[in-house]
Order: C-alpha cells, then structure tokens, then sequence
C-alpha cells in the first residue's frame, strides 16, 4: 500500500512539476511575443522615383538628379509626412559609404541629426534663410523653412558651404 501511495504522489508531483514548467515557458513565450509585436514599425518606404514618394507623402520635391562624387541616389517617403533623398558614394550596404541626405516634411528640424556642432550660423541663400551647422569649416547639418515646408540637408561628412547654397537653390 505504501508503495502504491508513494507512486501516486511521485506520478501526481511530475504532473505538477510539468505544469509548472509549461506554464512558465507559456508566460515566456507570451513575453517574447509581446517584446515582439511592441517593436515599432519602419515608417519609410522605399520609392522607386520621385513621383512615386510624392504620391505617398502627398506632395512633391525637386532635387538634384546627381551630386557630384555622390552617384547612387536612394529614395524614401513616409505617408503623409516626408520626403528624404539619399546621394551615397557606394551602395548603402557598404559600411563605408558617405551619404548626402535630403528631406522635406513638416516640423522644424526635421534632419534627424542632434549633434552638437562648434560652429553654426544663419546665412542668406537665394532669399532663405538657411541655419548651418558643422566644425572645421564643413557644414553637417542645413536646415531652412519655405512655403510652408521644412527642409535639410545632412552630410555625414561634411559638404562646404558652396554645395550647401548651390543644393538650397535647386531643392524645392
């Protein structure tokens, strides 16, 4: 009797040690699924030509066909916001690319770039107003309003200020 009693309660206690266990593992796999679909979803999409960001950001932007030493052009819309244009030297999938970017959307600063920089100025180009932001001479950061848009250009690293008043001139 004492044997039978004993694997009763040796079969009843694997039961409970097996329960346990899976639902711990449910109560994780629920956590991984909720870090999951947590994860917030890449806004851009990825536009084969101009007309077609224009048409997914509800209006449209001219930019320069090519930027001279920059030949791949790369560009990205987000629904009804923005508009941004990448001029890389190498493919993006290169980790040693240098990239111009362009964007146009709502807001004030819209280039994404919060870095500190030493040295930054307001300059006049072609009647705007264009906040430039960088070190040793080079500009990183541009940022201008016009017709009601917000526009930048970024340069990872570094443009002169001509190309950033010739680049000002020709996006709209």
């Amino acid at each position: 009797m004492k044997k039978l009693i004993l694997s009763i309660t040796m079969i009843f206690l694997a039961f409970a040690f097996t329960a346990c266990g899976n639902e711990a593992n449910t109560e994780a796999t629920e956590a991984n699924n909720e870090e999951v679909n947590n994860e917030i979803a890449n806004p851009w999409i990825d536009c084969a030509n101009l007309d077609e960001a224009a048409q997914v950001a509800g209006f449209d932007i001219a930019v320069p066909d090519r930027i001279d030493g920059y030949p791949n052009t790369f560009i990205q819309a987000m629904e009804k916001e923005m508009i941004q244009v990448f001029y890389s030297d190498k493919d993006l999938e290169d980790e040693t690319y240098s990239a111009i970017l362009i964007r146009k959307g709502f807001g004030d600063d819209i280039s994404g770039d919060y870095n500190e920089y030493t040295e930054n100025k307001t300059a006049d180009m072609h009647g705007v107003s264009v906040t430039l932001s960088g070190n040793d001479g080079l500009i990183y950061k541009a940022l201008w309003q016009q017709d009601g848009f917000a526009y930048s250009i970024g340069a990872d690293k570094g443009i002169d200020e001509a190309l950033v008043n010739d680049l000002v001139e020709s996006v709209k």
